[in-house]
């Protein structure tokens, strides 16, 4: 088939919607499919990660106009459209956004291109998370129910948001739900002491480590606040959060409040090419997930895949979607939001160094059986209606 992948992203940013974006088009490229990346201008020259054997193709960047990334998707489907009309593509794959609509809109009745969007979060949900103009939330969701009635295939990372779609009546029949996926070839499990050496982290400390954007659907004032309970109760244990985001500034002045500088560190943005050292220096990984919208819906976090190829053992926020590896040895979940939950699991956890390393071991094994980008893309594509 010959397809086209649309995404939003900065392609040269090390951030989770770039990376997926660029190794779901590698990964159709690599099952023997004709693939070209579409996305907006990045700033810098490369993909974060190597795309080929898929094609990259930039489009015009309205940001460097001032103008909202989501006027992005008014260009990329002019571009789409010239593909179509010349009959150069098959499959048109699009992360969901607030204008992707489009893409199905102008592409059903006329053309037999099968239209693809995919539905990593609830876009209301997160909005009214933020707190930023939380009037716009009945609209986005009233766009991405939209955007998924107009395609032809949706796919959604979780059943809550295929629940969510179908309540804005988008037929169950047309939804698959297929989780997301980790480079279980770049990521992989590393020694401890090299790690911690490499950003001056002292060996005998016990570090609970969360690697993500600093978001307040994150739910990490909540992390903070249990881990001054067990900071008191262990003097060796640290806690490490990877990652930048417009929460940062609130939860440095949460630490200070909670007399925790000394016991928390920052160490911001990391590069891809970083992921698997920073996340070799976290005895426990952390999955947590703001008590809101998220909670109910569900989640499918990369960070989650990544932990596993790592070889990381996860605490995590017993939420839809992610509670269903309750079974696997791996990883274990507290209540969201509940403090004395979240330290009870986390003193089982790290009261048994041998558990913690066969939990690794079995994690990733896990990942290389279910989260590894073959795996997901070629679920993906047995989905998918042929094009004619």
């Amino acid at each position: 088939m010959r397809q086209v992948v649309v995404s939003l992203a900065d392609l040269s940013a090390s951030i989770g919607e770039a990376v997926t974006s660029v190794r779901l088009a590698r990964s159709f490229a690599e099952l023997g499919h004709e693939v070209t990346l579409l996305a907006p201008t990045p700033r810098e020259a490369r993909p974060v990660v190597a795309a080929a054997p898929a094609a990259v193709r930039y489009s015009p960047n309205v940001t460097r106009l001032g103008l909202p990334n989501s006027l992005n998707s008014l260009v990329q489907v002019w571009l789409v459209l010239g593909l179509v009309l010349r009959r150069q593509v098959d499959v048109v794959y699009v992360r969901a956004a607030s204008l992707t609509f489009l893409f199905g809109l102008l592409l059903r009745g006329w053309t037999r291109v099968v239209v693809v969007t995919e539905h990593h979060g609830w876009l209301a949900a997160e909005r009214l998370i933020s707190g930023r103009r939380t009037w716009l939330a009945p609209l986005e969701r009233w766009l991405q129910v939209l955007d998924a009635r107009c395609a032809r295939r949706v796919r959604t990372v979780v059943p809550g948001i295929r629940q969510r779609l179908a309540d804005g009546g988008v037929e169950a029949a047309r939804v698959m739900v297929i989780g997301n996926a980790a480079d279980t070839e770049a990521i992989r499990p590393l020694p401890r002491e090299p790690a911690l050496h490499r950003y001056g982290l002292d060996p005998a400390r016990v570090y609970l480590g969360f690697l993500g954007s600093l978001t307040a659907w994150q739910g990490l004032d909540d992390v903070l606040r249990a881990f001054a309970r067990l900071a008191r109760e262990d003097a060796r244990l640290h806690l490490l959060l990877v990652g930048e985001g417009p929460c940062r500034a609130e939860l440095e002045a949460l630490a200070r409040e909670l007399g925790l500088q000394s016991r928390v560190t920052l160490l911001g943005r990391v590069g891809h090419e970083q992921v698997g050292d920073a996340m070799a220096c976290f005895d426990l990984a952390l999955l947590p997930t703001h008590r809101g919208a998220y909670a109910d819906i569900g989640r499918s976090p990369l960070k989650l895949r990544e932990y596993a190829a790592a070889g990381r053992a996860v605490l995590a926020a017993e939420i839809d979607a992610v509670d269903a590896l309750a079974a696997e040895p791996w990883i274990a979940f507290y209540r969201p939001g509940d403090a004395e939950s979240f330290c009870a699991a986390a003193r089982r956890l790290l009261g048994d160094g041998a558990q913690l390393v066969e939990a690794g071991r079995a994690a990733r094994v896990y990942a290389e059986q279910h989260f590894a980008w073959p795996v997901i893309a070629a679920s993906i594509l047995a989905g998918l209606p042929r094009a004619a």
